[in-house]
This record gives structure tokens, sequence and C-alpha cells, in this order.
């Protein structure tokens, strides 16, 4: 039997290392979320992906300019919201406040999710201040329309329905997503329970 090359078997301890690390999220994200181990009635809230789907790419920019890339997201997970409008109305401002409840409802988990909004064009000066002052632990960030329809390209999008929040899981997973009809307490008790299960992030 021919033996591997070091470039081979480098590349094998690369994919083994990465299983080795994808398989318990993937799994414990699966098991938090399908129900299977839950009494019945208890299931999720969200619209659960299963498997979950992974982002390619993510590019985003702050306001002041700097990129946001997939990898600076990862290890974590992230609850994002997509503003349909630049001047983040009643809705808008609902969902932001929801997130940054949610997130601090998590106490000392806290720091194990993050909030990010994305506009599709750089907002102006007011609503940058505003979102300064009332989300300031929130990354604020700005991206074309085709970033969003990346996200919801697994999901089955209702005609016209927008202001999902989604859920991305520490590798970068989109794995649920809310629409604006779910109360902020389900969302809570869906992030708590994969909190509970999670091992990574």
């Amino acid at each position: 039997m021919k033996s591997l090359s070091p470039v081979q078997r480098s590349r094998l301890q690369l994919i083994a290392l990465f299983l080795l690390f994808a398989i318990p999220i993937t799994a414990s994200t699966w098991l938090a979320l399908s129900g299977s181990w839950r009494p019945a009635g208890s299931a999720h809230h969200g619209e659960l992906l299963n498997p979950a789907q992974p982002l390619d790419t993510l590019a985003l920019q702050q306001f002041d300019g700097l990129p946001v890339s997939l990898d600076d997201l990862r290890g974590r997970w992230v609850m994002v919201y997509f503003s349909p409008t630049l001047d983040c109305g009643d809705i808008c401002q609902e969902r932001l406040y929801y997130m940054r409840q949610i997130r601090h409802a998590l106490g000392r988990h806290m720091q194990r999710v993050h909030t990010l909004v994305i506009f599709e064009a750089l907002p102006g000066e007011s609503l940058n201040h505003w979102l300064q002052e009332q989300h300031p632990q929130m990354l604020h960030t700005y991206a074309d329309a085709s970033v969003h329809a990346e996200f919801a390209a697994p999901f089955t999008t209702p005609s016209g329905e927008t202001h999902w929040i989604y859920l991305l899981d520490p590798l970068g997973n989109r794995v649920m997503r809310y629409s604006r009809d779910i109360e902020p307490d389900n969302i809570l008790n869906d992030i708590e329970r994969l909190l509970k299960y999670s091992k990574i992030g």
C-alpha cells in the first residue's frame, strides 16, 4: 500500500481537526433545536435549518469603513438583523431593542452572544449617533442587498416579509431565523437551550 506524502498527511490532520470541532457544535445545535431530547410541546420557536447551512463569505463594512468578515464573527453565537430601510423606523428600533435585551437577559453567558445590524447602505450621521448611544455593544455595519439574499437563500421566505432576526452558530453557520411575530422571550428560550448544550462559543 502506497504511503501518504507529508502534504497528504498534513491535509488529513487539518480535516480531522476541523471535524473534531465541527461535529460537537453541529450535533449540539441539532439536539437543542430539533426537539429530540425535550418533551412534546417544547420545540424551537423560529424557522430552523436542518442541517445548518454555512456562509461561504460575509463582506461587511462598519460605519467607519473598517471591514468585517466571517472570521471576525466566528467563535460566538450571533444575532443578525437586516434593516430594510436606512432610517431604522419603529420596527427596526424594536428589533434592535429585543436583541439587546435578549443578550442582557443571558446574564453570565452574555459574552457568548454577539449582536449585529446590517444596513443596505451607509446611514446618516443622526442614525449613527443614535446607534452608538442606544446600542454601543452592537456591531453596526452595512452591505449591499446581495448579502441579505445570501442569508435568506436556504430559508422559505413568505412574499414581502422582512425584519427577520437570524442566528449564526460559532462556526458561521446559519441555524435559524425569527419573524417579527415571534415574542422575544421565545428567542431567548431557544438561545438559552443552545448555550446550555453547546460546548463551543
